[in-house]
């Protein structure tokens, strides 16, 4: 009564030119480290095919060199000693293979925020939700850029090693300055804002998390609240990336290319002053 079929379809496609990838996130107080890769055909299964034989540069706004990043396993480069300094501007030099890929970029400025309280109250019919009050403080009269992030440590009941395991998890929040931004339906475990309404002042933001406490083979032991103040390039590409993951999976939507900032090269250079907030859980 039912009949099926399948049909082999040959699908061809062309050899198209190998593009270089660049893979950085500078960070405060931390080393430069830059990833280097190659693009693959979509029929190529290989793994990773990381660039170990390219010179990466780092000068100051003066064209001064600061830094000669060196080689160290798959694909990344570090600087010796060398670290990312808020509100300095740097500029990359990448040689591969005769060519030279270029990328500016400026580290934002130092971030200050606190957590005011924590509650826990019932939200959008969710009982024992966990929220957060947090002050930010928008220290610059420029168009300025963040992100907020939480990771939960906890430990496996069932589980007889005495590891502490962590995650991501998704961010649940009215606050209007959060939920107005575009880039809100894309991704909760990475939002990202400007400061289009509190330009210049402090901002009380309230958000937080359900469901910490009902799993009975996790022991939640402490939430730790990144705060990020990202440069342009930084939240043009986390948000690119965001709606990419966000429509990879959708059958019927082209997810968008990422948006980089290194000419000639997919991939970018982008900074953020990253600071972290703990609360623990008796």
């Amino acid at each position: 009564m039912f009949v099926a079929c399948r049909k082999e379809v040959v699908f061809k496609t062309s050899n198209s030119q190998v593009a270089l990838v660049v893979d950085a996130i500078l960070t405060n107080d931390s080393l430069f480290m830059i990833k280097l890769s190659q693009t693959q055909a979509i029929n190529d299964n290989s793994l990773n095919k990381f660039v170990s034989n390219a010179t990466i540069e780092v000068f100051d706004v003066d064209s001064n060199i600061i830094s000669v990043l060196s080689y160290l396993k798959d694909g990344q480069y570090v600087s010796n000693l060398v670290k990312a300094v808020p509100n300095e501007a740097y500029i990359f030099k990448i040689s591969h293979q005769n060519n030279v890929f270029w990328a500016n970029q400026a580290m934002p400025d130092t971030l200050k925020t606190k957590i005011l309280d924590t509650s826990r109250l019932l939200f959008q019919g969710v009982s024992q939700f966990f929220q957060i009050k947090y002050d930010l403080q928008d220290k610059s009269q420029l168009k300025n850029y963040y992100g907020l992030k939480i990771k939960a440590v906890f430990e496996s009941i069932n589980n007889q090693d005495t590891t502490l395991l962590t995650e991501w998890l998704p961010i649940e929040t009215n606050e209007f300055v959060l939920v107005q931004d575009a880039n809100f339906k894309f991704s909760k475990t990475n939002l990202l804002f400007s400061d289009q309404y509190f330009n210049g002042q402090n901002t009380i933001l309230n958000f937080g998390c359900a469901n910490l406490f009902n799993n009975p083979n996790k022991k939640i032991k402490y939430l730790v609240v990144y705060s990020s103040s990202l440069s342009v390039a930084a939240y043009q590409f986390f948000a690119s990336m965001n709606e990419h993951q966000f429509y990879q999976n959708d059958p019927f939507s082209l997810p968008p290319p990422l948006q980089g900032n290194v000419a000639g090269a997919y991939g970018g250079v982008v900074a953020q002053y990253m600071k972290a907030d703990t609360v623990r859980f008796k």
